[in-house]
């Protein structure tokens, strides 16, 4: 069985996923925790991997700009 979004309730991660040109496809709250969906699950796990790896290198603005964003969807939605 195929995962159809790959689910993070890490707020960098989330962010960086962000910045990398993942798109979020819902957000939700369970137990006073944002969680986001992105959509292309494999893709995440790629750049995810390449976080935890000290690999990622992306533009300084896109990340305060996905750090704003994600910013914005917890706060209007708590």
């Amino acid at each position: 069985m195929q995962t159809k979004s790959y689910q993070t309730k890490d707020f960098y991660i989330a962010a960086v996923l962000y910045a990398s040109g993942q798109v979020i496809s819902s957000s939700e709250w369970s137990n006073g925790k944002c969680y986001f969906n992105f959509e292309n699950p494999k893709k995440c796990e790629q750049v995810v991997g390449g976080y935890y790896q000290n690999k990622v290198i992306m533009d300084a603005k896109k990340l305060i700009d996905a750090i704003q964003t994600i910013k914005s969807i917890i706060h209007s939605e708590n």
